[in-house]
């Protein structure tokens, strides 16, 4: 039988000149307006960072976290921030119950906690590092003054902005959760309803405003990190934690750092040079995949055939569970993050895949056995990413998130913030690997690259959607670098995803290869990806020709937009 097929696609911008790829169009609007004004791919990314969580508000968030990985033309250097939350002095292993009723639940599935309140509520917030991390890079290669680059936000929150159909909807799809914090029901289901989006010209809709948000960014933008985390802001946050019986404290908010990391992680893939973030996150994984990748000819054997998916579902599988079993906070112990990262570990884990069949088992190798190759140096997940590169050469690539959708549904009483739910990235059951600590780093599926070929600078990607980031990011490289594609196909294909078993397949795929993996041994999963679904990630970004010319490449199925500046 044939079927009709749901395809759809966006045109890509491609000029001389700079590039803003986000996951709305007003956050993509509010960058384009930096490098307009004269200020460079920081500018841009810092307004359109903080833009989109105010009209992208369940996906990120000031009170969020992340990284950000910076190329420099003028030092030829990239640098790593990372600014991801981190779990408060007064946590402890054991501080959440296990609710032995039921199964896993939630983004990743940890063991089920009474009250689900490792990933909403006040006990699931970690100290938020957002606005450090931005302020940072801002404060050392910003070009405007911080309250130019935050004036597009304040502005979206203050007069308001029409709301997204896609907006609109995840809100309702979420409103019973919404409905039980009144602080965040208040702002985000108005009258006991979702803001609503136009769906008729002759049906106008009122401007969505956040007033409290709006002041909460005018004090940022005139005090900078010292307002949020030392200030009136920090004050607001520690009363909301005490008033629901969270953890951050006042000195939890004035310690915290963003980690600025000088040498970013570097890994090589038929001649690009990939670069990110130097400690455990979704890029370790992304890296080893490539490797075990890279001893096979991909581009011979195909994208989409039954030995191509399986070749890329079984190298998936093999880096996730390597990934389950190896990778925490490095400070929390010794972990192989740089064997698992090198070339000779790759190959030997490669020597488990028969393309077209399925294994017997998959499970984690054993990295003892191997030193790092010297490709890669020594170590020490809603969400949204988002690309810039600037007429100078300047490129970012940045990946904000409060952790799950609408994070743990607390907006701070007086600042219109929604807070993280960070504790959704650590296993609830004391004893594991990456159980809850103080002071501890999450390992997130954050998987913010930048690739250079032939020594310059030549894509900026990463993409929201937990541990499908890691697959999509990988894919859709694979598929300029193997396949050909431009970046804006490379992200419009289809895509497979697996971490032990069953693969997870993009309906559209072509059902004579999917039959064949199943005759292969395979167990799949179809999955239609449409307007409302976010089942494969949704990566954004951009690259740059030999000539300058920078392309851009956003999902096309939700919001995402690219704006362009001509030089």
């Amino acid at each position: 039988m044939k079927r009709s097929q749901f395809i759809v696609s966006k045109s890509e911008v491609a000029l001389r000149g700079g590039v803003v790829s986000t996951q709305h169009p007003l956050a993509s609007d509010a960058g384009a307006r930096m490098l307009a004004a004269g200020g460079n791919a920081i500018d841009a990314a810092v307004a359109a960072a903080v833009a989109v969580t105010v009209v992208e508000p369940m996906m990120s968030g000031i009170a969020g976290g992340g990284v950000m990985i910076v190329h420099d033309p003028e030092t030829g250097r990239d640098t790593a921030i990372d600014f991801l939350p981190r779990v408060p002095a007064a946590a402890r292993p054991d501080m959440f119950e296990l609710d032995r009723a039921r199964a896993g639940v939630g983004m990743y599935q940890w063991p089920a906690i009474v009250d689900d309140a490792n990933f909403v509520g006040h006990r699931s917030v970690g100290i938020p590092g957002t606005i450090a991390g931005l302020c940072a890079a801002h404060e050392r290669w910003g070009r405007l003054p911080l309250a130019t680059v935050l004036e597009p936000a304040i502005a979206y929150a203050e007069e308001g902005h029409a709301v997204e159909g896609y907006i609109s909807a995840i809100t309702a799809g979420t409103a019973r959760r919404l409905a039980e914090f009144p602080e965040a029901a208040a702002i985000f289901l108005p009258d006991g309803l979702p803001p609503a989006a136009p769906v008729r010209m002759y049906l106008p809709v009122p401007p969505f405003r956040q007033p409290d948000l709006a002041a909460t960014l005018k004090r940022i933008a005139a005090g900078g990190a010292e307002e949020f985390y030392r200030g009136e802001t920090a004050r607001l946050i520690v009363e909301e934690m005490q008033r629901g019986g969270g953890l951050i404290t006042a000195e939890d908010l004035a310690g915290y750092r963003p980690v600025v990391h000088e040498e970013t992680r570097k890994a090589e893939y038929r001649g690009h040079v990939i670069s990110t973030l130097p400690a455990p996150c979704g890029a370790d994984t992304v890296i080893e995949t490539l490797n075990m990748l890279e001893t096979f000819d991909v581009a011979g054997i195909g994208r989409d055939t039954p030995e191509g998916l399986s070749l890329m579902a079984q190298a998936q599988a093999l880096a996730f569970q390597d990934r389950f079993a190896y990778l925490a906070d490095p400070a929390q112990g010794d972990i192989p993050a740089a064997v698992l990262g090198s070339k000779a570990y790759a190959a030997e884990r490669a020597k488990l895949i028969t393309p077209g069949r399925a294994p017997a088992s998959v499970g984690p190798g054993d990295p003892g056995g191997f030193a790092a190759d010297g490709r890669v140096p020594p170590d020490r997940s809603c969400t949204t990413h988002l690309g810039t590169v600037d007429k100078d050469g300047m490129m970012v690539s940045l990946t904000n998130t409060i952790g799950d959708l609408w994070g743990s549904f607390v907006v701070a009483r007086g600042t219109g913030m929604v807070l993280n739910d960070a504790m959704i990235w650590f296993d609830p059951v004391p004893g594991h690997i990456n159980s809850v600590a103080p002071g501890k780093m999450p390992l997130s599926a954050v998987s913010a690259i930048l690739v250079h070929k032939d020594g310059r600078p030549f894509m900026t990607n990463g993409a929201p959607g937990a541990r499908k980031v890691m697959t999509s990011i990988l894919q859709s490289f694979v598929n300029v670098v193997d396949h050909g594609m431009s970046l804006q196909q490379a992200i419009e294909a289809p895509r497979v995803h697996c971490e032990k078993d069953t693969v997870l397949v993009d309906s559209r795929l072509p059902e004579e290869s999917l039959a064949a993996l199943e005759a292969g041994g395979h167990t799949l999963q179809r999955i239609d990806e449409t307007f409302l679904s976010s089942n494969f990630a949704r990566p954004v970004g951009a690259t740059v020709d030999a000539d300058g010319t920078v392309r851009s490449g956003v999902d096309a199925l939700r919001p995402a937009t690219a704006v362009g500046v001509p030089a």
